[in-house]
């Protein structure tokens, strides 16, 4: 198997922090359902304006922003791994506030209820868990990635330092 690694500095700690700020703001939202009120009948009311749904798409912006700082100079130099790391922090973000804004107007098939102590319950739906999971698990990659590659360009920096 070929390995090719990203030459510093990169995109990839760029992506990986985007991507990071996506999970945790999906997460967030995902566990605590902030500015959807549910009353008794499970309809949903808006408690504020539509202020969450912009601050979910706002990691998508950010990626949105990083990926034009890479022009084609840079673009040798980075790997695949920051683009598809970019475009799913803009693709989660979308899907996010798009499914907030739809969750804050109609009633989602799916709801759930997660007991995780005495009086600790947190009320979701399924398609916010989904989105959360998928949003960690992208993150989780990416900050696998700049780790093993940090580690890596640090090692070759010792050994050359080591040899002269």
């Amino acid at each position: 198997m070929v390995e090719f690694r990203e030459i510093p500095p990169g995109a990839l700690g760029a992506s990986a922090t985007a991507s990071l700020m996506t999970a945790i703001i999906i997460s967030f939202f995902a566990l605590t359902r902030i500015g959807l009120d549910q009353t008794a009948s499970h309809t949903p009311i808006i408690i504020g304006s539509d202020i969450p749904a912009l601050i979910i798409a706002l990691p998508g912006f950010a990626s949105l922003i990083i990926g034009s700082w890479l022009d084609l100079s840079h673009l040798r130099r980075s790997s695949l791994t920051t683009y598809l790391g970019l475009a799913s922090s803009v693709g989660l973000s979308l899907i996010g506030a798009l499914y907030y804004l739809l969750d804050s107007n109609r009633v989602l098939p799916g709801r759930i209820s997660l007991e995780i102590a005495d009086n600790v319950i947190i009320k979701s739906d399924i398609g916010w868990l989904v989105l959360a999971v998928a949003a960690v698990t992208c993150s989780l990659m990416l900050v696998r990635d700049v780790i093993g590659g940090s580690r890596y360009y640090f090692n070759q920096v010792k050994e050359k330092v080591k040899r002269r």
